[in-house]
């Protein structure tokens, strides 16, 4: 079925799908770097690959959307975990302590959001839109090493965020018939949100992504992608500092009906 609405000036046809599912596989390279200053004592900033040693890891990712016209809601999750280990040269500080010798480092990254996607402008294949939406993140890094004081202990400091936030950005879709059963598209999308003092954080965060692939009977998608996410932020209450950015290639499938 299809539904005519005028729109920003100008007519498009949209699509009226019940709704839909599709999963990613997604290859991001990891980079970024983590202090905590606790009771005035200045922690080291601590690289995820130099110090921590973190491997790059393949995340899958799922989403399910309903669409009616020029609305669609939609949400997405994905989880991660990182794991690394590395000799130090010289004694690190987190968390309030010191440590040194062999560390071991575990990250872990849990990612929600939930949108609404509103066409604002088609004119033929092509139409942008807005996005509102609620994220949430929950970031988890655990150290363990040895103390530097007069009898070494083996020591296990961490550090956690974890809180929703609003989102906003803008949408670009391009979608052209080939033949009645196959189609072309290509899909761009950015959303985001500056934090200022917002759950005791400060900061950003960026999540963009652009994608391109085919249409087989407007039932099922496949295409690949390339995503950057983009999260600084900052603690209030402890001064803890995150750093963080994944990017890289993804794979994806979509199954409308």
């Amino acid at each position: 079925a299809v539904l005519v609405l005028p729109l920003g000036g100008c007519a498009k046809l949209y699509d009226v799908h019940v709704g839909g599912a599709s999963v990613s596989y997604w290859a991001p390279e990891l980079s970024g770097d983590f202090s905590d200053d606790i009771t005035g004592l200045l922690g080291t900033e601590i690289d995820a690959e130099d110090t921590l040693d973190l491997g790059d890891e393949r995340i899958p990712e799922f989403r399910a959307f309903v669409s009616a016209g020029p609305l669609t809601v939609e949400g997405t999750y994905f989880t991660a975990n990182y794991e690394g280990s590395n000799t130090l040269s010289i004694p690190i500080q987190f968390d309030g302590e010191e440590l040194t010798g062999d560390l071991f480092s575990e990250v872990d990254l849990d990612y929600a959001v939930g949108k609404l996607k509103l066409g604002l402008i088609g004119a033929g294949p092509v139409a942008v839109g807005a996005i509102l939406g609620v994220g949430y993140i929950r970031l988890a890094g655990e150290l363990t090493g040895e103390s530097t004081g007069i009898i070494p202990l083996t020591m296990t400091v961490d550090d956690e965020i974890d809180t929703p936030f609003p989102v906003v950005g803008a949408t670009v879709t391009l979608d052209q018939g080939i033949t009645e059963a196959l189609s072309i598209f290509g899909e761009a999308e950015a959303f985001g949100i500056a934090i200022n003092d917002q759950f005791d954080l400060d900061g950003h965060f960026v999540d963009a992504q652009a994608r391109a692939g085919i249409g087989i009977a407007d039932i099922f998608r496949i295409g690949v992608g390339y995503r950057v996410m983009d999260l600084n932020v900052e603690e209030t209450n402890d001064q803890a500092t995150w750093n963080l950015r994944l990017q890289g290639p993804y794979l994806f499938g979509e199954l409308r009906f």
